[in-house]
């Protein structure tokens, strides 16, 4: 599993404003997590993660079909008698 997160903090004097803008973006991946916060006096936080779940890979059951021997033809067998000559 792949994970990332993003902590900020923002603070303002009295009558001021802010604007806080944090993303988690995953490397090379496409998942990613955003948060944007307006403030007007006082202060405010904000953490956001992103996560991607583990690629596994299916495992499938052998398909014991495939791997059947089935009996030689009739005509493979008999060809080796004939095939010689006498």
């Amino acid at each position: 599993m792949t994970r990332t997160s993003a902590v900020a903090k923002v603070s303002t004097d009295k009558g001021g404003s802010a604007t806080l803008n944090l993303k988690a973006q995953l490397p090379l991946s496409q998942a990613s997590s955003s948060v944007t916060v307006h403030i007007s006096s006082g202060s405010a936080s904000a953490k956001v993660s992103a996560q991607e779940p583990s690629k596994r890979k299916k495992k499938t059951p052998a398909k014991f079909q495939q791997y059947l021997m089935l009996p030689p033809t009739a005509g493979a067998a008999s060809s080796s008698k004939s095939g010689r000559k006498i």
